[in-house]
């Protein structure tokens, strides 16, 4: 048998693993992310402490908001501790991030659903909102629901990118060619 046999290194594929391009996407993506959450935290507990006489409904919706950023962080910290895991080909991630890549695409499916159904109530609506607009004086009521609703296709755009990204993701983690390049733990 060569020597190479024994070795404990994983399988070198031959070209560029795309997979490996895809999940360091995702890393980044996911550490942009937690900046944001990061940012909208501090806004948020700024909010609270600069206003003492908030009433109890807007305390708890600054409260709910802060819950719901912490556990998004710490969702997308387990998120970069998976890529990293299986950028460095761990065993252990790959399973993992299996796993988070699906998870992620039913969170972009919803949200996205959800996005452009507000898209849709937006544009029945647009007539309603430029009158409302221009009885209340608002000049260039009009370029800013354009750009708003740009805004929201951009967005369904990445969507559906990063769901089709993270199934790619999924099935390619599947294949015995990528399978053969993680460590096992031994």
């Amino acid at each position: 048998m060569p020597l190479g046999a024994f070795s404990d290194q994983p399988a070198r594929a031959r070209g560029p693993m795309l997979w490996r391009i895809v999940v360091w996407m995702l890393l980044l993506v996911s550490a942009f992310g937690s900046l944001q959450y990061i940012k909208h935290m501090q806004n948020v507990w700024g909010q609270l402490r600069d206003n003492p006489s908030l009433q109890p409904a807007e305390l708890d919706a600054l409260h709910g908001m802060l819950g719901w950023d912490a556990a998004y962080l710490l969702v997308v910290f387990v998120l970069i501790v998976i890529c990293a895991g299986c950028i460095m080909r761990q065993g252990w991630a790959r399973p993992c991030m299996r796993v988070a890549a699906v998870l992620l695409a039913i969170w972009l499916l919803i949200t996205g659903y959800l996005q452009l159904r507000d898209l849709q109530a937006m544009g029945a609506n647009s007539a309603a909102i430029l009158a409302q607009a221009q009885q209340q004086g608002t000049a260039g009521a009009a370029q800013m629901l354009a750009r708003l609703q740009r805004g929201y296709q951009l967005a369904l755009l990445f969507k559906a990118i990063g769901c089709i990204g993270s199934l790619w993701l999924t099935w390619k983690l599947g294949d015995p060619a990528v399978r053969a390049q993680f460590r096992t733990r031994r």
